[in-house]
């Protein structure tokens, strides 16, 4: 169990490089429809670092647990506990931050409905 535990930190970790560093933006287009508005784009590098370093968070934890099972802490069910209810609450909290305001209106698009409106 404990090699399985260790194959899913490696897996997030590279699943948070990939996304951070702009390599998987395909999986970031999955999840963002096309939209035709220039109200509604998206500033997908912004959203591709967030949900990396979301990632490297939960490969953190999940690494903690997994080194508190190694090393047979007395407390083991507390850490793990702990772990989920972690993983839970910022997935959750991410999902809210990430879904909320305008956090992640691509800057251009001022710009360019500006440049719109002037030929209008």
């Amino acid at each position: 169990m404990n090699i399985f535990d260790l194959s899913i930190t490696a897996l997030l970790v590279a699943l948070g490089l990939a996304l951070r560093y702009d390599k998987a933006k395909w999986a970031i287009q999955i999840f963002i429809s096309p939209s035709k508005s220039i109200e509604d784009k998206k500033d997908e590098e912004a959203i591709s670092r967030f949900l990396g370093d979301l990632v490297f968070i939960l490969a953190i934890i999940t690494f903690i647990m997994t080194i508190s099972g190694f090393a047979h802490v007395p407390y083991l069910i507390s850490v793990l506990v702990t772990g989920w209810i972690l993983t839970v609450v910022i997935t959750v909290g991410a999902g809210i931050y990430l879904n909320t305001g305008n956090r992640f209106k691509h800057q251009k698009t001022d710009h360019a409905k500006q440049k719109y409106d002037k030929r209008i």
